[in-house]
């Protein structure tokens, strides 16, 4: 298999995931993500698939959704604004966002936040 910088590995699936979906999914090329709390393969960017967003990236979430700005978000929770912007870039990472108001949006429609 060739990547874009050249030849890349190829990931041999566990016998015990042959013939499931998420086999299916790695045969045809679609990317598939590990995850580690669950020790099982996920197709990545499945829909009904909900993103373990930690506690604190979904109380920045749910501040944003608010209309809080970085800086009023690290006032309220008493902590630095670059770790409110660390914690919604993951968060927007987990919900394959292109940025907070699209994570917004995603959260909103996977019940993830109120």
């Amino acid at each position: 298999m060739s990547g874009r910088n050249g030849p890349a590995a190829v990931l041999d699936l566990a016998a015990e995931i042959r013939g499931t979906a998420v086999a299916a999914d790695a045969a045809e090329g679609s990317p598939v993500v590990a995850d580690d709390r669950e020790h099982r393969l996920l197709p990545a960017g499945r829909s009904g698939e909900r993103p373990l967003l930690s506690p604190r990236e979904r109380e920045c979430l749910q501040w944003t959704a608010a209309g809080k700005t970085t800086w009023e978000i690290a006032a309220i929770l008493e902590i630095s604004p670059n770790t409110i912007d660390g914690y919604v870039a993951a968060a927007t990472r987990k919900l394959g966002a292109v940025n907070r108001t699209h994570a917004v949006a995603e959260a909103l429609r996977r019940s993830l936040i109120d």
